[in-house]
């Protein structure tokens, strides 16, 4: 429990751009790229409907880790009642929310822009 921080944390936690910190960033970074080219060389002959099958599971989870995230981050900061606010994917970094979904489930140009570039990321 003290990972996620509940009852306070037992430990220092560890500081911006750390040694630990670099390394789970670059770890996910990591791990992004390659099933980004696994599913784009999985993918690439493939018709349309299956390349929007990975669009949906992964705005699915994507937007699924945001929830949970945001619930636990509420949930442990609960004597702060502005913690949601602080919380809200209203940056640029979390601009995949809401384009992910968008491409996976509506119509138009996101989603042409999204299947074309999902065949062309490994040719």
């Amino acid at each position: 429990m003290d990972f996620f921080g509940f009852g306070g944390y037992q430990r220092e936690p560890e500081g911006w751009f750390s040694w630990q910190m670099l390394t789970m960033v670059t770890s996910f970074i990591v791990l992004m790229i390659f099933l980004a080219v696994f599913f784009g060389v999985r993918y690439r002959h493939e018709d349309e409907a299956k390349k929007i099958f990975v669009l949906k599971v992964s705005a699915i989870a994507i937007d699924s880790f945001e929830i949970v995230k945001i619930v636990l981050m509420c949930v442990r900061g609960k004597e702060d009642p502005t913690t949601i606010l602080r919380l809200l994917p209203l940056f640029l970094c979390s601009f995949q929310l809401i384009s992910i979904p968008l491409a996976a489930f509506g119509k138009g140009r996101l989603r042409e822009a999204a299947i074309i570039s999902f065949s062309s990321s490994v040719s």
